[in-house]
């Protein structure tokens, strides 16, 4: 498995990507297959957030404002997602000393 981009690099859609929602969840093609996620998933969360450039930690703390939930769950959930989506070449990966 790919390793997940590290917490202060910063991560956007790369341009060859396709997505669109699928009723109510969101559908991703990537080179390597589709990826699908339910809406309300920090995946989900995190795949809209990186249309733009974003530092990882900031994905992290904006998830967990709108969420609410446990900032050790986040994170681990955050990077697992990022960690998908480079791997499915969804993301571009920048490091944060640059």
């Amino acid at each position: 498995m790919i390793q997940p981009p590290a917490w202060d690099d910063v991560v956007c859609a790369t341009s060859r990507e396709v997505s669109s929602p699928v009723c109510d969840a969101i559908g991703l093609l990537g080179l390597d297959g589709d990826i699908y996620r339910d809406p309300d998933s920090t995946a989900a969360r995190a795949w809209k957030l990186v249309r733009h450039p974003i530092r990882v930690s900031d994905i992290h703390r904006r998830v967990v404002e709108d969420t609410g939930r446990d900032a050790g769950d986040v994170r681990k959930e955050v990077l697992e997602a990022l960690a998908q989506l480079r791997l499915a070449a969804l993301i571009e990966v920048k490091d944060g000393g640059q």
